[in-house]
């Protein structure tokens, strides 16, 4: 490994030192400082990318993103056979004596974007189950 390392480095410097013969070095180092520029301009713009998908949790989930999704998914509920016509705002109501409530999602059918009967509440803390089936609708 070492050898074709050596090998892959003289090939480089070699190139070099060819490219520098062949020009009197203005040209070379204005192609040089473009691609320096874009460079960085690129390792910048991937920053940003990468800052963007993990606010958005895209991406290979790292094992804390693992630990925090399961932590979070302990503080959900699923509630199926939810009206139609139910809202984000009667839900809190409904559930807000079961602790505070972090979001509330509920599915709609891209095509009609009609309700598909069911919703998902996060509770700010671990929910206590006893407290959310006590409840009679």
């Amino acid at each position: 490994a070492d050898s074709a390392e050596r090998d892959v480095s003289g090939t480089e410097d070699l190139i070099m030192a060819e490219c520098a013969d062949e020009n009197d070095g203005g040209e070379e180092n204005d192609d040089l400082d473009t691609m320096e520029k874009n460079l960085e301009k690129a390792k910048e713009e991937k920053a940003e990318l990468d800052k963007l998908n993990k606010l958005q949790g895209g991406g290979g989930a790292a094992p804390t993103e693992n630990a925090d999704s399961a932590e979070r998914d302990g503080r959900s509920i699923f509630i199926g056979n939810v009206d139609f016509s139910c809202s984000v705002e009667e839900l809190q109501e409904l559930f807000n004596d079961c602790g505070e409530i972090n979001a509330i999602t509920i599915p709609v059918d891209k095509h009609t974007g009609r309700a598909k009967g069911f919703a998902y509440l996060e509770f700010a803390e671990k929910v206590v189950w006893a407290d959310v089936f006590k409840m009679s609708f």
